[in-house]
This record gives C-alpha cells, sequence and structure tokens, in this order.
C-alpha cells in the first residue's frame, strides 16, 4: 500500500488537487505491453515429442502480441471535502504465454512421477479449455479537504482475474477410446500490492507476473496429480 501525504497552501490547493487525474493516471496501456513484451520477448524452447501424451489450447500460435491491455473507465467519486480517482488498465496475455510455462512444467512433472509407465501403453490426450490469463494494474488515488490544507493518499495494486483452468481428456489405447473426463485447478492468484519505493511500475508487474508463472507451474503438477489418481 502506498501512502503519499501532503500539504498544500490555499493558493495552491485547487491547482494541485486538479492535476491529480492527470498525473497519477498517467500510465498507458502501451508502457504495460511494453513491460509485458520484454519480459516474455524470448521465444520458448521447443518441447521434446512423446509418444504418450499431447497437450493442446486453442489460440497458442505464436505470432501475436504478447498481451493486450486496454484502459478502463476512469471512476471519480467527487465530494465537499473528499475526491477519490480510480484508474485500472486491464492485461490480457496472449494464451502462448501461459501455455508454454504450463505445458514445460506439466511434461517434465509427468515424466518424473512415471506417468508413462503407469498409462501401460496407453495414450492420453489433453484439451485446455480455460486458463487465467488477465489481471488488472489499478491505482486509487484519494484527496481529503481540511480547511487550508489537504491530505492526499495513492494505492497501486495488481488484481488477477480469476480463472480456474478447466482440462478435458481423452485416454486412448491404440484406436479406441477407453475413458473420458475434465480437471479443475483452481486459481491460486492473489492480488498484490506495490509497496513504497520498493519497486518502479516495470518491476512491480514483473513480480506479479513472476508469482502467475509460479503459480501456472504449481497448477500443471497439481493436473498431473488428479491424472493419475483418476486413471
Amino acid at each position: 500500500m502506498k501512502f503519499l501525504p501532503s500539504k498544500r497552501s490555499v493558493l495552491f490547493l485547487a491547482i494541485g488537487f486538479a492535476a491529480l487525474p492527470a498525473l497519477s493516471g498517467c500510465l498507458t496501456s502501451a508502457k504495460i505491453d511494453g513491460w509485458i513484451s520484454e519480459k516474455y520477448g524470448m521465444p520458448p524452447k521447443k518441447q521434446k515429442a512423446n509418444d504418450y501424451m499431447t497437450v493442446k489450447m486453442p489460440g497458442t500460435t505464436r505470432g501475436n502480441a504478447m498481451s493486450v491491455t486496454t484502459k478502463e473507465k476512469t471512476k471519480v467519486t467527487p465530494a465537499l471535502f473528499y475526491w477519490r480517482f480510480h484508474y485500472a488498465n486491464n492485461s490480457t496475455l496472449d494464451p502462448s504465454v501461459p501455455f508454454n510455462n504450463f505445458n514445460s512444467a506439466l511434461l517434465s512433472y509427468a515424466h518424473s512421477t512415471g506417468l508413462k509407465q503407469k498409462l501401460n501403453g496407453q495414450r492420453l490426450e489433453l484439451s485446455i479449455d480455460k486458463m487465467p490469463t488477465s489481471f488488472y494494474y489499478e491505482d486509487i488515488d484519494h484527496g481529503i479537504f481540511l480547511l487550508l490544507y489537504y491530505i492526499d493518499w495513492q494505492i497501486i495494486f495488481i488484481e488477477p482475474k480469476k480463472q480456474d483452468i478447466t482440462i478435458s481428456y481423452v485416454l486412448y489405447k491404440d484406436s479406441s477410446v477407453t475413458k473420458t473426463g475434465s480437471i479443475s485447478i483452481n486459481d491460486p492468484n492473489q492480488r498484490m500490492y506495490l509497496k513504497t519505493f520498493h519497486y518502479s511500475g516495470k518491476k512491480f508487474v514483473w513480480r506479479y507476473l513472476d508469482q502467475y508463472d509460479s503459480n501456472i507451474q504449481a497448477m500443471s503438477k497439481e493436473l498431473i496429480d488428479k491424472l493419475i489418481a483418476e486413471l
């Protein structure tokens, strides 16, 4: 949580307070997309093919931008002694970003658990139907008038758009289907606050994405554990 206390004379009160929206809401969608592109710009390592499991997800053909960020409408709460400005940018990652991370961790963990041996010659096809890909970068500015002075403070945080992972699977023995089913994994992503003077905007977004990547990997391992229990 970030607090920015200050005192102003009457002469600068109106000028300073009127400038709050321009100064605080200046983070552009393009800047956030640039930070995300810089974070994920390197192409992923190609996964080795295997003969017992395939994983697919619609819309994961690389070639699109790493993310699409749009600026939400500013919400203003005006009152006689209190004003509140709420700014938000909504970022949606290209599906290839979480998919490549998820798939890499999934295959590695599946190998370590001996899933191939447990399938005993059967072949598994996984289709990722839903996956968390969006978050909001939010900035809330507050201002309170106190006669000849005012106090203003700012809260900046990233709010994930919650979406559980849902996966459908089909198990084959040669060309015959032996089992079908679906599995859901709860989305563990949580709100993250920007602490005063700890991070720049870019480092804050990257810190959130590091947590997001770690959660995606954990969800892939939980999927394998649930698959083994069902199969």
